[in-house]
């Protein structure tokens, strides 16, 4: 929360971060990896 000088709430500041791509990339590599895994030991 953001104050002025007379110590009263002036706003708030809210940040949000895109995740969706992250995930996405975190699923593929684990399906990567266990696939990756599993040939080596067929």
């Amino acid at each position: 929360m953001l104050r002025i000088e007379t110590g009263k709430s002036a706003g708030v500041v809210t940040l949000l971060s895109y995740v969706s791509r992250e995930r996405e990339l975190d699923q593929i590599k684990s399906e990567f990896i266990s696939t990756a895994a599993h040939e080596c030991y067929q």
